[in-house]
């Protein structure tokens, strides 16, 4: 898992960008995190383009705010309580014998 520091050139945000965007692929709530901070450093930065080997993306900074709300979900669904996640949201006990 690609991860950035507090002073990342853009090749580490576009390494950290590529290595971390399949977090739902991968479930991964560790690589969701990560993803987001790549995010806020684009948006920081005003990087809107990622390129590796002549290929481009370039995003809106409305989409990399969409992004971002869309690991938070990811963080909040799958990660567990004490990680920040909301845990259990619903218990049924209807097929419970005593």
């Amino acid at each position: 898992m690609a991860t950035i520091d507090s002073t990342p050139n853009e090749t580490d945000i576009t390494n950290a960008y590529l290595g971390n965007c399949g977090y739902e692929e991968d479930a991964s709530v560790a690589k969701a995190r990560a993803f987001k901070t790549v995010l806020v450093a684009m948006r920081l930065r005003g990087i809107t383009m990622i390129e590796e080997d002549g290929d481009r993306m370039e995003f809106s900074l409305k989409e990399l705010a969409d992004m971002e709300r869309r690991a938070n979900h990811f963080i909040a669904a799958n990660a567990g309580v004490a990680a920040g996640g909301t845990g259990v949201t619903h218990v049924s006990l209807r097929n419970m014998r005593g």
